[in-house]
């Protein structure tokens, strides 16, 4: 539209100014226009209008939108199962059977008085008791025999003096006296089976403290 003005006005001049020589119009002659320079003006008002009207309206630039992150999806994590019902407790272990000979000391004592201080030469007895807790039974040709420590007397073999089955006990008897030398006497034996075969768990021993 702008353009269209300029041209129209540009024409309308030079045809006024053509139209003012042809007559007379004027007592003294107008120079001729130089068409270039005319044309050359109005194309640099037209150039300076449009810059104008740019300036005055600016094109709109787009504001940039911010770019949209997308949060990370969300996946659920199932629960760990809990098995339902009681824990499955062991079973206990059985104990192992005993087999064969198998003895457990089950007292100590002296008498007439049990005590464990005796004076030198001093008369008095000790009994042990032994349990059967094997799966042979015991007979006569079970003993308890001297196996170290202060001997007491000459006696060094007890044997037993009844049959004792698995269960039972057996109680073996020496007679001794107290010594003369003033010190803690202790004594050692074990038993054997018939067959002179030391016998497990059948190890006992006495001390007492001569005064």
């Amino acid at each position: 539209m702008l353009r269209s003005r300029l041209i129209f006005s540009l024409f309308l001049l030079v045809l006024l100014s053509l139209s003012l020589t042809s007559c007379g119009i004027l007592s003294t002659p107008m120079p001729t226009p130089d068409i270039t320079a005319v044309v050359e003006s109005a194309r640099h008002t037209m150039v300076a209008e449009i810059t104008l009207t740019a300036l005055l309206n600016p094109s709109s630039t787009p504001t940039p939108q911010p770019t949209y992150t997308p949060y990370p999806t969300y996946t659920p994590i199932p629960p760990t199962e809990t098995p339902v019902g009681d824990t499955p407790t062991p079973e206990p272990t059985a104990t192992q059977k005993i087999i064969g000979d198998y003895a457990q000391p089950v007292y100590t004592s002296t008498y007439p008085e049990n005590r464990r201080e005796y004076f030198a030469n001093e008369l008095f007895n000790i009994a042990w008791g032994l349990k059967n807790i094997g799966t042979t039974t015991w007979n006569t040709g079970y003993a308890l025999i001297y196996t170290g420590g202060d001997k007491f007397t000459n006696v060094d073999r007890i044997p037993l003096d009844r049959i004792v089955a698995p269960g039972e006990k057996g109680e073996f008897n020496l007679g001794a006296f107290g010594s003369e030398d003033i010190r803690t006497h202790t004594t050692y034996w074990a038993l054997v089976n018939d067959k002179g075969q030391l016998v497990p768990g059948g190890a006992v021993s006495f001390s007492y403290t001569g005064k």
